[in-house]
């Protein structure tokens, strides 16, 4: 049977490469079209798409088929894969020294930022706001260097409440300008009634709150690079000038991360060999430039998604949503402002691992085989999704 040699990550996708002339030789890049970038940004979506959709499958499986037990499905021929292949020798260890020891950011550092958005959101939006730190910073999968994503968790009623009279009060302080420049002008102008205040939709109560905050934070100690109260989630991008965090990502009522976060944060804590595969995938897509979704690629969710789906169908982690014990719906806006439902619930890593010590359900069969290394899973992962996955 033929070997074939396999040296490091960026090596081994399975693609049909060809010898390339040296870069001072190429010929000058031509720029896409608007055409062609879209038909590229919803190929590079597609896979994504899919590998979510793939899950949600076997996690219908996992729930029609047991209750107390996992379902059995065909798991993934790692070592045939491997049998084919001659992986470096330093790989693994290479994979370990670089990954395996990855500092996260300090919970004090993270601590203290929220603590001051908490107090200006308190201040200036309602007085019961609470700040919730979530994405890479806080789910296991993150660096020191990881930006820092804040929710902001306003009850709706109370936010559209507060928001209603900041909006009114922002339209009479218009009101009362214009009055002044009618008066000061020789021209009469007509100047328009001022409305009473009225109720205003979530949406705009969202937008009217970063613009609050956007007012507010620089006297806690941070400087507004970018404000989009008007996006379809209003977000706010901050820098901390006191802190150790350099951009800060500031929402409201973005619930849905909240629980992806702390699912990933279970996953995270399964196996020790989750976390570095991960940074390792995601150091290597950044160098390849294929992730990130504000350029059309994937984004870091979505190959980290990619990289518990490919552990799953080794039998070596579970499927935690299946195994959920209690429903979890949460409600979010669509992009047209409609309210849709999510299922977020999911089995707590802790009570997984206690539940399967005394033998409630079954653990996954593939955690008893502790002689797959890295580099075993960095190639079964490259050579799964390039060779594979349908």
């Amino acid at each position: 049977m033929a070997m074939a040699t396999v040296a490091y990550p960026h090596q081994l996708l399975s693609v049909q490469a060809s010898a390339h002339p040296a870069h001072s030789s190429r010929p000058a890049r031509r720029l896409p079209s608007v055409e062609e970038v879209g038909f590229r940004t919803r190929c590079r979506c597609a896979l994504a798409s899919a590998v979510v959709l793939r899950l949600l499958q076997r996690q219908r499986r996992y729930r029609s088929g047991c209750t107390a037990r996992r379902a059995v499905e065909e798991v993934l021929p790692l070592a045939e894969w491997l049998s084919e292949a001659k992986l470096h020798k330093n790989l693994s260890a290479d994979a370990e020294k670089r990954y395996g020891q990855v500092p996260q950011q300090a919970a004090q550092v993270i601590n203290d930022t929220v603590a001051r958005i908490e107090k200006a959101a308190r201040r200036c939006v309602a007085p019961s706001a609470s700040a919730h730190p979530f994405g890479s910073t806080v789910n296991g999968f993150g660096e020191a260097s990881s930006d820092l994503d804040v929710l902001i968790a306003i009850d709706d009623e109370e936010l559209s409440y507060y928001m209603s009279y900041i909006s009114w009060s922002q339209r009479e302080q218009r009101f009362q300008d214009t009055l002044r420049r009618s008066e000061a002008s020789d021209e009469e102008s007509p100047v328009p009634e001022l409305q009473p205040p009225s109720g205003i939709t979530e949406k705009e109560a969202m937008a009217c709150a970063i613009t609050q905050l956007a007012d507010f934070l620089p006297e806690f100690g941070f400087r507004v690079v970018r404000a989009l109260p008007r996006a379809r989630k209003p977000l706010l991008t901050l820098e901390d000038r006191v802190g150790q965090l350099a951009d800060v990502d500031v929402s409201i009522n973005n619930r849905l991360p909240l629980c992806n976060t702390d699912l990933l944060s279970s996953y995270s804590s399964l196996d020790w060999r989750v976390r570095p595969l991960v940074l390792l995938i995601k150091a290597w897509a950044k160098e390849k430039r294929i992730c990130g979704a504000y350029e059309g690629n994937l984004s870091s969710y979505s190959w980290t998604i990619m990289v518990i789906y490919f552990l799953q169908l080794l039998d070596l982690l579970p499927s935690l949503q299946a195994l959920a014990r209690a429903n979890r719906p949460v409600t979010e806006l669509d992009y047209w402002g409609y309210a849709r439902n999510f299922e977020a619930g999911f089995l707590p890593a802790e009570d997984y691992l206690s539940e399967v010590k005394q033998g409630e359900i079954e653990g996954c069969k593939g955690e008893a085989d502790r002689q797959l290394s890295m580099a075993d899973l960095i190639y079964g992962f490259f050579r799964f999704f390039s060779r594979e996955y349908r």
